[in-house]
């Protein structure tokens, strides 16, 4: 009879234990429940946490319209995630970038936010060549900065009937030149070389050759021969170039001028018909006024070398024949500093020319 209540006490307790132990699991339970509740409630209102605090979350919006020639308009829409409001005052910057047939990266580009519709920033994209394109936009200013990445295919179908090359993808194989083009291009290689060749000659003349730099004792000074000789090739040098040039602006250049029209404006404006081509005229021209100083310089080195051996042979020429040298000198090296400035400008020419035959 004593045993009965020791045993009821023992289940009593086992039952108390059990009875804590689900209770701990239930509230485990609840408690988990409630931290993820919690953390979705919290991401959920993020954007709404960001809207209060005045940095809204931007949604983007790319709309891209193409164009007659490779320029396409874009416009970026702002629109608040939390309010759908459009967002204002923020900057809006494109990048266009290209992987193939190279790799090509465009200067970055700041759409301006249109004054009529709020939240809406729009700017015209220029693209080199058809090709499939990649347009990086980064929102930033008084938002959540955002970067949204779009891809375009360009094909410049569009532009077909004012520039048909643009539908021909030519590979090594494929390309073949007819007889004007073999023309063309013999010419203008004949034009670089001759002018790469001459220049380098005043260089070397002008600040290397010795026998430039003295006069002789008795007799003829050597440096009157030797400038002779210069300036005769000098002038074979400028009949090539003068020649080759005037053929290269009737059938090499890059945009189609009329060379009879009146005004420097005029011919000009007609350069800027295309992207890069009112630079290619500026500098154009800027070459065709080095190449007059330049044949100022070979003139009067032309003087000087005819001078040169009269002086040396009359009396007193020593110190006439050496300031005469001396002269013939400093025209000899504004003459190489000038054709240096002129292989620059065509090195300009020749990579604008490249850009513009994209279009």
């Amino acid at each position: 009879m004593g045993v009965l209540p020791a045993r009821d006490s023992h289940l009593e307790s086992v039952g108390v234990r059990r009875d804590r132990w689900l209770t701990g699991r239930l509230l485990a339970a609840l408690a988990g429940g409630l931290a993820v509740a919690l953390a979705g409630g919290l991401l959920a209102g993020a954007p709404a946490l960001a809207h209060r605090f005045g940095r809204p979350v931007p949604e983007v919006r790319v709309l891209t319209q193409p164009t007659e020639q490779i320029t396409w308009l874009v416009s970026v829409r702002l629109l608040d995630q939390d309010s759908r409001e459009p967002i204002r005052h923020a900057t809006v910057r494109v990048t266009p970038s290209m992987a193939e047939p190279h790799r090509m990266i465009l200067p970055t580009l700041t759409f301006e936010e249109s004054p009529y519709v709020p939240g809406l920033y729009a700017g015209a994209v220029t693209f080199l060549h058809p090709a499939r394109w990649t347009l990086d936009v980064e929102v930033s200013g008084p938002v959540v900065p955002v970067r949204k990445t779009l891809e375009v295919h360009v094909t410049g179908q569009a532009g077909a009937g004012r520039r048909e090359t643009l539908q021909v993808i030519a590979t090594a194989a494929g390309v073949r030149l007819g007889g004007r083009e073999w023309v063309n291009l013999g010419v203008l290689t004949v034009h670089l070389m001759v002018g790469a060749v001459w220049v380098s000659g005043l260089l070397i003349a002008g600040f290397v050759w010795p026998a430039l730099r003295a006069t002789g004792g008795a007799g003829q000074p050597p440096a009157a021969s030797a400038l002779r000789r210069l300036v005769a090739v000098s002038w074979i040098a400028v009949a090539l170039l003068a020649a080759t040039g005037v053929y290269n602006s009737l059938y090499n250049m890059p945009v189609e001028v009329d060379w009879r029209s009146g005004s420097l404006q005029r011919r000009l404006a007609q350069f800027g018909r295309v992207p890069f081509g009112a630079g290619y005229g500026m500098l154009l021209f800027a070459k065709h006024g080095v190449v007059l100083a330049l044949l100022t310089c070979l003139t009067g080195l032309t003087v000087a070398a005819r001078r040169l051996p009269a002086i040396a042979g009359g009396a007193g020429s020593g110190s006439q024949a050496r300031a005469e040298s001396i002269r013939a000198r400093r025209l000899l090296r504004l003459a190489a500093v000038a054709g240096a400035v002129v292989l620059l400008q065509s090195a300009g020419l020749g990579y604008l020319h490249r850009l513009i035959a994209h279009f």
